[in-house]
């Protein structure tokens, strides 16, 4: 009978973890519970049940379930690593500091908690120890791609803009990229769209002027390849209306000049 307990338990909490990797948020929180029915302690059940509430955006739930987590398994870094994440969406950096460096004094390898430990010192603007983890990071980019997005916001934050476009230009160009491409395509569009900064000079439109078109159509180009890819319309808008705003200040301080129609990689300027 235990067997056959522990059997049902593990059947629910693989379909919690199929209901996860589709999204479905409700249908993962039902598995879970199922398999903490059967046994209320079980560790991956309860991990999993905080991160169904984490990703639902239901913070108290999951806080509650990580909780719960470290209470029967104080010896695992996973109850640590939810809270961590937790706090992170809360904007409470220290909190999320303080937990995930728990986590990682139990679990000093784990790609995502070092990830998450990188993304909240870019929240709270530490990037110089934001970008040392995330150079640590490197080699496992190609395996956990959202690594290379957090990395180029961070460059981005400190102003490294040409590390962010060979960042981003390099990543793209991997097919394990394929989940996060719009994402992707959406900051490197961002980062095109700072390079054109302090770029125009009014005395020298004919020199100045073009380029930075051909910039801004660049990142355009990369604006319309992301709208069908990143499930959030309102933040590519945004990044439209921002390259268009910019555009139509450089024809109107350059009025003459027209649109080069140049492709390929934008130039160095």
């Amino acid at each position: 009978m235990v067997a056959l307990s522990a059997c049902g338990v593990q059947r629910d909490v693989d379909r919690g973890n199929a209901a996860l990797e589709l999204r479905d948020w409700s249908r993962s929180e039902a598995a879970f519970r199922r398999a903490l029915d059967r046994d209320p302690t079980h560790l991956e059940a309860l991990y999993g049940l905080g991160w169904a509430y984490h990703q639902a955006g239901q913070s108290v739930e999951a806080q509650v379930a990580f909780e719960r987590c470290i209470e029967a398994h104080p010896e695992s870094h996973l109850g640590f690593k939810g809270l961590g994440s937790v706090a992170l969406r809360q904007g409470n950096g220290l909190a999320a500091e303080r937990w995930l460096k728990q986590s990682l004094s139990l679990s000093p390898d784990d790609v995502a908690v070092t990830n998450t430990l990188a993304l909240t010192y870019s929240e709270m603007d530490r990037l110089e120890e934001a970008l040392a983890l995330f150079e640590r990071l490197t080699d496992a980019r190609e395996e956990y791609p959202e690594i290379g997005i957090g990395h180029a916001e961070a460059l981005l934050r400190a102003k490294r803009l040409e590390e962010a476009q060979d960042l981003l230009e390099r990543q793209l160009q991997l097919s394990m990229i394929a989940s996060h491409e719009g994402v992707y395509r959406l900051t490197y569009a961002r980062t095109l769209l700072q390079r054109t900064v302090r770029r125009l000079d009014e005395q020298r439109c004919a020199e100045t002027a073009p380029p930075v078109i051909t910039w801004l159509e660049r990142a355009l180009e990369e604006v319309d390849r992301a709208s069908s890819l990143v499930d959030d319309p309102e933040r590519v808008a945004s990044v439209r209306r921002t390259i268009a705003r910019r555009r139509a200040l450089v024809l109107e301080a350059c009025p003459k000049e027209k649109e080069d129609g140049s492709a390929g990689r934008a130039p160095s300027l």
